[in-house]
């Protein structure tokens, strides 16, 4: 898998993984497109092989054949923005690091 940036994504507002997704990306300053509809309509207008299952949101990869490729499931995705060299280079972790352990006793 190919990241060129800008990073596309298919997604609905009301989505909270599309929210989700956006905001990471926004977090991590990681240059994105949103095309804001139903995933499935957009795949088909451009001839685009579905995932299975279709979800939103729905992330929008080059291959090594340089052909688009659809990929969905946010947690995995996200994890890999995390683990991604050209992410560590960002240096913005997801979670703070804690400079403190916290206490649920008053």
């Amino acid at each position: 898998m190919i990241i060129k940036a800008p990073i596309k994504l298919i997604g609905n507002n009301g989505s909270p993984y599309t929210r989700k997704m956006v905001a990471l990306l926004r977090y991590k300053h990681i240059p994105y497109k949103i095309i804001w509809g139903e995933p499935d309509e957009y795949l088909d207008r451009n001839n685009i092989e579905k995932p299975k299952p279709v979800l939103h949101p729905t992330f929008l990869f080059e291959n090594s054949e340089k052909k688009i490729t659809a990929v969905t499931d946010s947690t995995p995705i996200s994890q890999f923005y995390t683990q991604h060299s050209y992410l560590k280079i960002l240096k913005r972790k997801l979670l703070p690091l804690l400079t403190q352990p916290l206490s649920l006793e008053s």
